[in-house]
């Protein structure tokens, strides 16, 4: 086992992550395809769930949180900070980065699993929210 404490057969493991409704569902297609363990809303049965619920699901399963509402995700990650609440992770995708069809989906697609595959482990998201660079941030 490495000096952290880390068990490193996770690395092994595909991240874990969800997407919220205002994600295109290609994007969790996509990023499964590339390996990640992505589930939407849909098969997270919380279609229509509010944000605290949603976040809270992510929570218990571990998974990571692609959204695209910032500013609702923003404030409830700050409550939770500040009752001493954690939360599994956030990926905030700015309107900008938001993907159309084919060569802007695929350059969505490209930039979030390369975050992910930066911080390969679950303990890597817990309490942190990460922006989703725009392509032309990615640059």
């Amino acid at each position: 086992m490495p000096a952290d404490g880390r068990d490193t057969h996770a690395y092994d493991r595909p991240m874990l992550a969800a997407t919220d409704e205002n994600i295109p569902v290609q994007v969790a297609a996509r990023l499964a395809a590339r390996g990640h363990d992505v589930l939407t809303t849909r098969d997270l049965n919380l279609l229509g769930a509010s944000d605290v619920d949603l976040l809270a699901s992510a929570r218990e399963e571990r998974r990571v949180l692609v959204t695209n509402d910032v500013t609702d995700f923003i404030a409830i990650a700050r409550r939770w900070m500040a009752r001493g609440d954690s939360h599994a992770g956030l990926i905030l995708v700015p309107t900008a980065a938001l993907p159309g069809q084919g060569a802007a989906l695929k350059a969505c697609v490209d930039r979030l699993s390369a975050l992910l595959d930066e911080h390969p482990h679950q303990d890597d998201w817990v309490d942190q929210v990460r922006w989703l660079p725009t392509a032309r941030q990615a640059r």
